[in-house]
């Protein structure tokens, strides 16, 4: 949890297990398959939609019309797309026989709010979910420069997202109604998206 794209190609990562050294350490010359998943922490995507959020329901931050949240998230995904794009290519240079597939972001928020768990108004709510159909455009062009494959996450988690009922919930919100960690996917969203890689592969 946590890693950045210098976490896959150059940095150690510090976790409550120890240093873990840089991911791609572990692909080799005859790796057959190689899953990315990555570019959230680097732009601190849940610091981008915090004005986003609301005192109680019934509220709307507006966050939609703030120039300032809109030049923030639009000065991260203008840098998230190079260091995708590097990282990419360093995983091609090491394992250049496997099939790549960037698994993409989204799907906690859907089209409305519900306090606590997604504290914001539905325009906002809205807004937040146009914001991953952008990052998820910059990590498909940067798949597709680097001969990789994109794995649409967002698209099939419509009807899953954080204010759905624990029969249909892929995603926690901000306040977790279980074990999983807030704004990750649960048991069954892993579950979904690994469902989604596997009809993926070439």
């Amino acid at each position: 949890g946590g890693a950045k794209t210098e976490n896959i190609t150059t940095t150690p990562q510090f976790t409550v297990t120890g240093p873990q050294p840089p991911q791609i350490g572990a692909l080799r010359p005859d790796t057959t398959l190689v899953t990315v998943s990555i570019g959230g922490n680097d732009i601190a995507w849940s610091s981008l939609v915090e004005p986003c959020y609301t005192p109680a329901p019934g509220f709307d931050a507006k966050c939609r019309s703030d120039a300032t949240t809109a030049r923030r998230m639009n000065d991260a995904l203008t840098v998230l797309g190079p260091k995708v794009s590097a990282t990419l290519a360093a995983i091609a240079a090491k394992s250049p026989s496997a099939p790549v597939l960037v698994v993409g972001h989204g799907g906690t928020f859907g089209d409305r709010g519900c306090g606590p768990y997604v504290p914001t108004s539905d325009a906002d709510a809205a807004f937040v979910v146009q914001f991953f159909v952008r990052m998820n455009g910059v990590l498909a062009d940067a798949a597709r420069a680097n001969g990789a494959r994109f794995v649409d996450v967002a698209a099939a988690a419509v009807g899953h997202d954080a204010c759905a009922g624990s029969d249909r919930r892929w995603f926690e919100g901000l306040v977790p109604r279980s074990f999983t960690m807030p704004l990750h996917p649960t048991h069954e969203g892993h579950g979904a998206m690994a469902s989604l890689v596997v009809a993926a592969l070439p």
